[in-house]
């Protein structure tokens, strides 16, 4: 038990006595580790926003009219259905509200990012003749982390209501909203 201790304090007794006996040895060997860091540091990418890909997809199926209970039973289950036999599929839950239904699938990290949204959408098209008539087409999406904004504007003003802005896209056709920012602002 000793032994193994003694063995820690010879190696410790050794790099002292070097440290001691060839001080310029040392300061080099530590000049030079600094620098190794210090240019592996600068050499790190630095991204505000790293391309990360995250294997999920959502499926929303709108349904007017519906309650939950015939949404779940003729939109969810019928999609849940078809995709459940999707290979690297990790997660599937499900929501069924009053009129919609939205299927979230969560796959593993070994699916492939770029052809996970085509074969989802591939097995929800082949039961989109199951589904009933009144219910719109499945909306397949991806979740990707760079088509999400950088910037949020928003405009305030104590005085003017949303419609009496002059700014405002309600007031006016989109192509005129978009020439008149520039030079117009709302208070």
């Amino acid at each position: 038990m000793f032994d193994s201790f003694k063995g820690g304090a010879t190696a410790l007794l050794a790099l002292t006595r070097l440290s001691v006996a060839k001080p310029l040895a040392v300061i080099a060997i530590f000049i030079a580790v600094a620098v190794a860091g210090l240019l592996s540091y600068a050499s790190l990418p630095i991204n505000l926003l790293p391309s990360v890909n995250i294997p999920v997809v959502t499926i929303i199926t709108t349904y007017p009219g519906a309650g939950p209970s015939e949404v779940e039973r003729l939109v969810t289950q019928v999609i849940e259905d078809s995709v459940a036999s999707i290979s690297n599929l990790d997660v599937m839950t499900s929501t069924s509200s009053e009129g919609a239904s939205t299927i979230a699938l969560i796959f593993t990290d070994k699916a492939n990012p770029d052809l996970i949204a085509t074969t989802v959408e591939r097995q929800v098209n082949a039961v989109v003749q199951s589904l009933p008539a009144e219910a719109q087409r499945p909306s397949v999406t991806k979740i990707d982390l760079s088509a999400l904004p950088v910037m949020q504007l928003a405009v305030v003003s104590d005085t003017l209501l949303g419609t009496d802005c002059p700014l405002s896209p309600t007031r006016r056709s989109r192509q005129s909203f978009r020439k008149s920012t520039a030079s117009r602002k709302c208070r």
